[in-house]
């Protein structure tokens, strides 16, 4: 990802710089995950909120590769 250079972004632009859809990030703010602004009917968001959300997603167990297993129940029959 470029480092961000402005201080506002609308959705379409952070969408192109995260890899996501517009409509992601759409979801991303109304579930309350990423500040953000509005300008008459624009979203805009804030680099500083956007690095506090790109910092809260950063995985924290990173020295191991294994997957985990999936635990299924059993159904009843």
């Amino acid at each position: 990802m470029a480092p961000l250079e402005r201080e506002f972004y609308n959705r379409k632009e952070l969408a192109n710089l995260l890899g996501v859809t517009p409509l992601t990030i759409y979801r991303i703010a109304q579930r309350g995950e990423l500040d953000y602004h509005m300008v008459g009917n624009s979203m805009r968001f804030r680099r500083e909120d956007i690095e506090k959300y790109l910092a809260s997603r950063r995985n924290i167990g990173l020295g191991s590769s294994k997957k985990g297993k999936t635990i299924r129940k059993k159904s009843k029959r």
